[in-house]
Protein backbone atom coordinates (compact mmCIF):
# COMPACT_ATOMS: atom_id res chain seq x y z
CA UNK A 1 0.00 0.00 0.00
CA UNK A 2 1.15 3.54 -0.82
CA UNK A 3 1.92 6.33 2.01
CA UNK A 4 0.53 5.24 4.89
CA UNK A 5 -0.32 1.11 5.43
CA UNK A 6 -4.28 0.71 5.97
CA UNK A 7 -4.82 4.33 6.83
CA UNK A 8 -7.96 5.28 6.80
CA UNK A 9 -10.22 7.01 9.36
CA UNK A 10 -7.43 8.30 11.72
CA UNK A 11 -8.36 11.48 10.74
CA UNK A 12 -11.15 11.03 12.82
CA UNK A 13 -9.02 10.38 15.76
CA UNK A 14 -7.39 13.65 16.18
CA UNK A 15 -11.15 15.47 14.85
CA UNK A 16 -13.36 13.62 17.10
CA UNK A 17 -11.22 15.11 19.99
CA UNK A 18 -11.65 18.38 19.60
CA UNK A 19 -15.24 18.55 17.58
CA UNK A 20 -18.49 19.43 19.06
CA UNK A 21 -20.44 18.69 16.60
CA UNK A 22 -21.14 17.40 12.73
CA UNK A 23 -22.36 19.57 9.90
CA UNK A 24 -25.95 18.58 9.36
CA UNK A 25 -27.21 17.54 6.04
CA UNK A 26 -30.24 18.16 4.60
CA UNK A 27 -32.12 15.70 5.88
CA UNK A 28 -35.66 16.32 3.68
CA UNK A 29 -37.17 13.32 2.23
CA UNK A 30 -38.42 13.29 -1.53
CA UNK A 31 -42.34 12.98 -1.88
CA UNK A 32 -42.13 9.43 -2.90
CA UNK A 33 -39.50 7.18 -1.44
CA UNK A 34 -37.40 4.56 -2.32
CA UNK A 35 -39.45 1.92 0.25
CA UNK A 36 -42.48 2.92 -1.86
CA UNK A 37 -41.43 2.47 -5.56
CA UNK A 38 -42.46 -0.60 -7.17
CA UNK A 39 -41.30 -0.53 -11.08
CA UNK A 40 -38.58 -0.14 -12.78
CA UNK A 41 -40.57 2.21 -15.54
CA UNK A 42 -39.07 5.28 -13.91
CA UNK A 43 -36.08 7.39 -15.37
CA UNK A 44 -32.49 6.93 -13.53
CA UNK A 45 -32.24 10.26 -12.59
CA UNK A 46 -35.45 9.73 -10.44
CA UNK A 47 -34.71 6.56 -9.15
CA UNK A 48 -30.98 7.56 -7.92
CA UNK A 49 -32.89 10.81 -5.65
CA UNK A 50 -35.01 8.17 -4.25
CA UNK A 51 -31.80 6.71 -2.65
CA UNK A 52 -29.68 9.47 -2.71
CA UNK A 53 -31.78 11.21 -0.41
CA UNK A 54 -33.20 9.91 3.50
CA UNK A 55 -35.73 6.91 3.40
CA UNK A 56 -39.03 6.59 5.14
CA UNK A 57 -37.58 5.87 8.85
CA UNK A 58 -36.71 7.74 11.26
CA UNK A 59 -33.55 6.67 12.65
CA UNK A 60 -32.65 5.21 16.32
CA UNK A 61 -29.04 5.28 17.76
CA UNK A 62 -27.54 2.92 20.86
CA UNK A 63 -24.59 1.10 21.67
CA UNK A 64 -23.75 -2.01 23.49
CA UNK A 65 -20.64 -4.23 23.88
CA UNK A 66 -19.24 -7.10 22.67
CA UNK A 67 -16.69 -9.86 23.28
CA UNK A 68 -14.37 -9.81 20.08
CA UNK A 69 -11.22 -12.09 19.33
CA UNK A 70 -9.29 -12.37 22.09
CA UNK A 71 -11.78 -11.54 24.65
CA UNK A 72 -11.35 -7.70 23.82
CA UNK A 73 -14.19 -6.10 24.13
CA UNK A 74 -15.35 -4.07 21.19
CA UNK A 75 -18.24 -0.79 21.91
CA UNK A 76 -20.64 -0.91 19.05
CA UNK A 77 -23.00 1.87 17.53
CA UNK A 78 -26.12 0.75 16.44
CA UNK A 79 -28.66 2.64 13.67
CA UNK A 80 -32.17 1.14 12.99
CA UNK A 81 -35.23 1.66 12.02
CA UNK A 82 -37.66 3.96 13.94
CA UNK A 83 -41.56 4.51 12.74
CA UNK A 84 -41.56 8.28 12.31
CA UNK A 85 -44.66 8.45 14.03
CA UNK A 86 -43.38 6.40 17.03
CA UNK A 87 -40.46 8.54 18.14
CA UNK A 88 -41.61 9.21 21.67
CA UNK A 89 -39.90 11.48 23.67
CA UNK A 90 -36.28 10.75 21.97
CA UNK A 91 -33.75 13.32 21.98
CA UNK A 92 -30.90 13.65 19.39
CA UNK A 93 -28.68 11.10 19.77
CA UNK A 94 -24.61 11.96 19.80
CA UNK A 95 -21.65 10.10 19.54
CA UNK A 96 -19.52 9.45 22.91
CA UNK A 97 -15.98 10.42 22.74
CA UNK A 98 -13.86 10.99 25.78
CA UNK A 99 -14.51 14.49 27.30
CA UNK A 100 -16.81 15.40 24.47
CA UNK A 101 -20.13 14.55 22.50
CA UNK A 102 -20.57 14.52 18.63
CA UNK A 103 -24.02 15.15 17.61
CA UNK A 104 -25.98 12.44 14.96
CA UNK A 105 -27.29 14.43 11.67
CA UNK A 106 -30.37 12.46 12.01
CA UNK A 107 -30.63 9.70 14.64
CA UNK A 108 -32.71 9.70 18.10
CA UNK A 109 -30.99 8.33 21.06
CA UNK A 110 -32.87 5.00 22.15
CA UNK A 111 -35.92 5.36 20.48
CA UNK A 112 -38.17 2.66 19.95
CA UNK A 113 -37.34 0.61 17.16
CA UNK A 114 -39.87 0.00 14.41
CA UNK A 115 -41.05 -3.67 13.51
CA UNK A 116 -38.95 -5.82 11.15
CA UNK A 117 -38.09 -7.70 10.03
CA UNK A 118 -34.83 -5.27 8.75
CA UNK A 119 -32.02 -7.14 7.45
CA UNK A 120 -28.48 -6.48 8.98
CA UNK A 121 -25.52 -4.17 7.79
CA UNK A 122 -22.16 -4.71 10.12
CA UNK A 123 -19.67 -1.55 9.19
CA UNK A 124 -15.79 -2.00 9.36
CA UNK A 125 -14.06 1.14 10.51
CA UNK A 126 -10.64 1.93 8.74
CA UNK A 127 -7.29 2.07 10.84
CA UNK A 128 -7.26 3.99 13.33
CA UNK A 129 -10.94 4.82 13.42
CA UNK A 130 -13.88 4.63 15.16
CA UNK A 131 -17.52 3.13 14.80
CA UNK A 132 -19.04 5.93 13.78
CA UNK A 133 -16.75 7.90 11.43
CA UNK A 134 -18.84 7.44 8.22
CA UNK A 135 -22.39 8.41 9.86
CA UNK A 136 -23.40 10.09 7.03
CA UNK A 137 -23.62 6.41 5.34
CA UNK A 138 -24.62 4.74 8.39
CA UNK A 139 -27.41 6.67 9.30
CA UNK A 140 -28.98 7.26 5.37
CA UNK A 141 -29.06 3.04 5.48
CA UNK A 142 -31.24 3.17 8.61
CA UNK A 143 -33.31 5.61 7.43
CA UNK A 144 -34.02 3.08 4.24
CA UNK A 145 -34.79 0.42 6.29
CA UNK A 146 -31.53 -1.78 7.16
CA UNK A 147 -29.96 -2.47 11.11
CA UNK A 148 -26.44 -1.34 11.17
CA UNK A 149 -23.73 -2.02 13.97
CA UNK A 150 -20.64 -0.86 14.00
CA UNK A 151 -17.97 -2.44 16.43
CA UNK A 152 -14.58 0.05 17.67
CA UNK A 153 -12.07 -2.36 16.64
CA UNK A 154 -10.27 -2.47 19.71
CA UNK A 155 -6.60 -2.05 19.65
CA UNK A 156 -6.97 -0.38 16.17
CA UNK A 157 -8.80 2.78 17.23
CA UNK A 158 -8.01 6.77 17.12
CA UNK A 159 -8.35 6.21 20.83
CA UNK A 160 -5.65 3.56 20.76
CA UNK A 161 -3.77 5.80 18.67
CA UNK A 162 -3.57 8.79 21.29
CA UNK A 163 -3.13 6.11 23.86
CA UNK A 164 -0.09 4.08 22.69
CA UNK A 165 -2.42 1.18 23.09
CA UNK A 166 -2.33 -0.06 19.08
CA UNK A 167 -2.02 -3.66 18.61
CA UNK A 168 0.74 -5.32 16.01
CA UNK A 169 -0.83 -4.88 13.05
CA UNK A 170 -0.70 -8.70 11.93
CA UNK A 171 -2.54 -9.39 14.83
CA UNK A 172 -5.34 -6.97 14.18
CA UNK A 173 -5.73 -7.83 10.44
CA UNK A 174 -6.65 -11.20 12.41
CA UNK A 175 -8.30 -9.99 14.47
CA UNK A 176 -10.60 -8.32 12.88
CA UNK A 177 -13.00 -10.41 10.45
CA UNK A 178 -13.46 -12.69 14.24
CA UNK A 179 -14.93 -8.99 15.65
CA UNK A 180 -17.60 -8.32 12.58
CA UNK A 181 -18.66 -12.55 12.69
CA UNK A 182 -18.61 -12.11 16.87
CA UNK A 183 -20.93 -8.84 16.45
CA UNK A 184 -23.22 -10.86 14.11
CA UNK A 185 -23.31 -13.51 16.90
CA UNK A 186 -24.48 -10.87 19.04
CA UNK A 187 -26.79 -9.03 17.23
CA UNK A 188 -28.75 -12.57 16.60
CA UNK A 189 -28.27 -14.03 19.63
CA UNK A 190 -30.10 -10.77 21.72
CA UNK A 191 -27.04 -10.35 23.87
CA UNK A 192 -26.80 -7.17 26.21
CA UNK A 193 -27.87 -4.17 24.61
CA UNK A 194 -29.46 -5.54 21.16
CA UNK A 195 -32.41 -7.15 23.34
CA UNK A 196 -34.82 -4.46 21.66
CA UNK A 197 -32.99 -4.41 18.08
CA UNK A 198 -32.79 -8.26 17.40
CA UNK A 199 -36.25 -8.99 17.38
CA UNK A 200 -36.51 -6.46 14.52
CA UNK A 201 -33.26 -8.25 12.31
CA UNK A 202 -33.87 -10.85 9.55
CA UNK A 203 -30.63 -13.85 10.09
CA UNK A 204 -30.99 -14.70 6.85
CA UNK A 205 -29.69 -10.84 5.34
CA UNK A 206 -26.76 -10.35 6.50
CA UNK A 207 -24.21 -7.44 4.85
CA UNK A 208 -20.89 -6.37 5.67
CA UNK A 209 -19.29 -2.59 4.53
CA UNK A 210 -15.50 -1.51 5.64
CA UNK A 211 -13.21 1.48 4.57
CA UNK A 212 -9.60 0.87 3.94
CA UNK A 213 -8.83 -1.10 6.45
CA UNK A 214 -12.69 -2.08 7.28
CA UNK A 215 -12.86 -2.88 3.16
CA UNK A 216 -10.22 -5.88 3.88
CA UNK A 217 -11.75 -6.83 6.80
CA UNK A 218 -15.39 -6.87 4.98
CA UNK A 219 -13.76 -9.31 2.18
CA UNK A 220 -12.19 -11.27 4.97
CA UNK A 221 -15.16 -12.09 6.24
CA UNK A 222 -16.37 -13.25 3.78
CA UNK A 223 -13.38 -14.97 1.94
CA UNK A 224 -12.06 -16.37 5.02
CA UNK A 225 -8.65 -15.36 6.59
CA UNK A 226 -6.19 -17.36 8.71
CA UNK A 227 -8.44 -19.99 10.99
CA UNK A 228 -11.34 -17.73 10.55
CA UNK A 229 -13.52 -20.02 8.11
CA UNK A 230 -15.52 -17.70 5.62
CA UNK A 231 -18.83 -16.70 7.49
CA UNK A 232 -21.54 -17.89 5.57
CA UNK A 233 -24.47 -15.53 6.89
CA UNK A 234 -23.08 -12.87 4.88
CA UNK A 235 -25.06 -12.53 1.90
CA UNK A 236 -23.15 -9.24 0.52
CA UNK A 237 -19.94 -7.42 0.84
CA UNK A 238 -19.30 -3.52 0.07
CA UNK A 239 -15.60 -1.95 -0.13
CA UNK A 240 -14.87 1.38 0.31
CA UNK A 241 -11.50 2.09 -0.55
CA UNK A 242 -10.79 -1.47 0.39
CA UNK A 243 -7.00 -2.18 0.98
CA UNK A 244 -6.77 -5.31 -0.47
CA UNK A 245 -3.59 -6.16 -1.35
CA UNK A 246 -2.69 -7.37 2.01
CA UNK A 247 -5.46 -10.26 1.41
CA UNK A 248 -4.07 -13.74 -0.22
CA UNK A 249 -5.68 -14.73 -3.76
CA UNK A 250 -7.30 -17.53 -1.78
CA UNK A 251 -9.07 -15.23 0.27
CA UNK A 252 -10.29 -13.23 -2.72
CA UNK A 253 -11.44 -16.06 -4.56
CA UNK A 254 -13.31 -17.65 -1.71
CA UNK A 255 -15.41 -14.62 -1.49
CA UNK A 256 -18.84 -16.48 -2.82
CA UNK A 257 -21.18 -12.93 -1.74
CA UNK A 258 -22.64 -10.66 -4.04
CA UNK A 259 -19.97 -7.77 -3.83
CA UNK A 260 -19.49 -4.22 -4.55
CA UNK A 261 -16.21 -2.25 -4.37
CA UNK A 262 -16.28 2.08 -4.53
CA UNK A 263 -12.58 3.08 -5.25
CA UNK A 264 -11.47 6.68 -5.32
CA UNK A 265 -9.30 7.88 -8.69
CA UNK A 266 -7.00 10.06 -6.59
CA UNK A 267 -6.45 8.08 -3.29
CA UNK A 268 -3.06 8.28 -2.46
CA UNK A 269 -3.33 6.29 0.91
CA UNK A 270 -4.95 2.74 -1.28
CA UNK A 271 -4.39 3.03 -4.22
CA UNK A 272 -6.20 1.50 -7.18
CA UNK A 273 -3.31 0.38 -9.00
CA UNK A 274 -2.38 -2.01 -6.26
CA UNK A 275 -5.60 -2.55 -4.47
CA UNK A 276 -8.50 -2.69 -7.70
CA UNK A 277 -6.99 -5.29 -10.28
CA UNK A 278 -6.43 -8.53 -7.99
CA UNK A 279 -10.80 -8.56 -6.71
CA UNK A 280 -11.50 -8.07 -10.15
CA UNK A 281 -9.88 -10.68 -11.29
CA UNK A 282 -10.46 -13.60 -8.29
CA UNK A 283 -13.54 -12.41 -6.45
CA UNK A 284 -16.35 -15.12 -7.47
CA UNK A 285 -19.50 -13.54 -6.35
CA UNK A 286 -22.11 -12.34 -8.73
CA UNK A 287 -23.04 -9.58 -9.24
CA UNK A 288 -19.97 -8.07 -8.89
CA UNK A 289 -20.17 -4.24 -9.04
CA UNK A 290 -17.04 -2.13 -9.61
CA UNK A 291 -17.57 1.88 -9.65
CA UNK A 292 -14.66 4.58 -9.64
CA UNK A 293 -15.35 7.70 -7.91
CA UNK A 294 -13.51 10.61 -10.41
CA UNK A 295 -11.43 12.83 -8.70
CA UNK A 296 -12.58 11.56 -5.43
CA UNK A 297 -9.65 10.41 -1.99
CA UNK A 298 -9.26 8.56 0.60
CA UNK A 299 -11.06 10.32 2.92
CA UNK A 300 -14.30 11.28 0.59
CA UNK A 301 -15.87 7.93 2.26
CA UNK A 302 -15.43 9.44 5.75
CA UNK A 303 -16.82 12.61 7.85
CA UNK A 304 -13.42 14.32 7.79
CA UNK A 305 -14.67 17.40 6.18
CA UNK A 306 -17.10 18.08 8.17
CA UNK A 307 -14.90 17.36 11.09
CA UNK A 308 -12.71 20.70 9.26
CA UNK A 309 -15.16 22.61 8.73
CA UNK A 310 -16.04 22.46 12.71
CA UNK A 311 -13.02 23.19 13.63
CA UNK A 312 -12.42 26.05 11.74
CA UNK A 313 -14.86 28.03 13.88
CA UNK A 314 -13.23 26.72 16.87
CA UNK A 315 -10.46 29.41 17.11
CA UNK A 316 -9.07 28.12 20.29
CA UNK A 317 -8.51 24.53 19.19
CA UNK A 318 -4.99 23.76 19.48
CA UNK A 319 -2.64 23.94 16.49
CA UNK A 320 -1.24 20.08 16.26
CA UNK A 321 -5.16 19.02 16.40
CA UNK A 322 -5.90 21.29 13.89
CA UNK A 323 -3.08 20.46 11.66
CA UNK A 324 -3.50 17.10 12.44
CA UNK A 325 -6.80 16.96 10.87
CA UNK A 326 -6.43 19.30 7.94
CA UNK A 327 -3.51 17.21 6.41
CA UNK A 328 -6.64 14.42 6.26
CA UNK A 329 -8.67 17.09 4.65
CA UNK A 330 -6.18 16.95 2.37
CA UNK A 331 -7.34 13.50 0.88
CA UNK A 332 -10.91 14.14 0.15
CA UNK A 333 -12.04 18.37 0.96
CA UNK A 334 -9.70 20.72 -1.03
CA UNK A 335 -10.95 22.97 -4.15
CA UNK A 336 -9.98 20.71 -7.38
CA UNK A 337 -10.94 16.94 -5.81
CA UNK A 338 -14.36 15.68 -5.76
CA UNK A 339 -16.51 18.36 -3.68
CA UNK A 340 -17.45 15.93 -0.82
CA UNK A 341 -21.27 16.52 -1.33
CA UNK A 342 -20.98 14.99 -4.52
CA UNK A 343 -18.54 12.08 -3.01
CA UNK A 344 -21.21 11.10 -0.38
CA UNK A 345 -24.10 11.30 -2.95
CA UNK A 346 -22.77 8.56 -5.03
CA UNK A 347 -21.58 6.72 -2.36
CA UNK A 348 -25.02 6.86 -0.65
CA UNK A 349 -26.62 6.00 -4.01
CA UNK A 350 -24.93 3.41 -5.19
CA UNK A 351 -24.36 1.37 -1.86
CA UNK A 352 -28.35 1.87 -1.12
CA UNK A 353 -29.36 0.76 -4.51
CA UNK A 354 -26.71 -2.64 -3.97
CA UNK A 355 -27.96 -3.27 -0.31
CA UNK A 356 -32.01 -2.95 -1.40
CA UNK A 357 -30.88 -5.33 -4.16
CA UNK A 358 -29.02 -7.94 -2.42
CA UNK A 359 -31.07 -8.07 0.87
CA UNK A 360 -34.39 -6.50 0.12
CA UNK A 361 -34.90 -8.83 -2.85
CA UNK A 362 -36.01 -5.30 -4.81
CA UNK A 363 -34.22 -5.04 -8.38
CA UNK A 364 -35.93 -1.65 -9.13
CA UNK A 365 -32.12 0.44 -8.42
CA UNK A 366 -30.40 -2.20 -10.45
CA UNK A 367 -30.39 0.42 -13.23
CA UNK A 368 -28.20 2.44 -11.10
CA UNK A 369 -25.36 -0.57 -11.17
CA UNK A 370 -24.48 -0.66 -14.42
CA UNK A 371 -24.00 1.08 -17.58
CA UNK A 372 -25.12 3.16 -19.08
CA UNK A 373 -28.29 3.39 -16.98
CA UNK A 374 -26.29 3.81 -14.07
CA UNK A 375 -23.52 6.56 -15.68
CA UNK A 376 -22.94 9.52 -13.77
CA UNK A 377 -20.43 12.80 -14.60
CA UNK A 378 -19.24 11.70 -10.75
CA UNK A 379 -17.98 8.42 -12.35
CA UNK A 380 -15.46 7.54 -13.86
CA UNK A 381 -15.97 3.94 -14.34
CA UNK A 382 -19.17 1.79 -13.60
CA UNK A 383 -19.16 -2.23 -14.13
CA UNK A 384 -21.08 -5.16 -13.50
CA UNK A 385 -20.35 -8.60 -14.10
CA UNK A 386 -23.52 -10.97 -12.91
Amino acid sequence: MSRRPFAVAILASATLMLLGACSPEDTASSTTTAAEVTTTTRAPAELAALVEEPGPWSVGVGEAEVTGARDRTLPVQIWYPVDPDDTGEAEAATYPFPGLEVPSRMGLADAPPATGPFPLVVYSHGNGGLRYVSSFLTEHLASHGFIVVAPDHTGNTAIDAFAGTSDDRGQVALDRPVDVSATIDAVLGGDPGFESVSPQVDPDEVAVIGHSFGGFTALAVAGGLGEQDPDERVEAVVGLAAATNGLGDDVLEGVQAPTMLLWATDDATVGLSNNAARPDELVAGRPYVRADLEGAQHQSFTDVCDYRDQLAAMPDAPTAIVEAVDEYAAEGCLDGQMPIGDAHRMIKRLTTAFLLEQLFGDDTYTVLLESPTGDDPTLDRLERRD
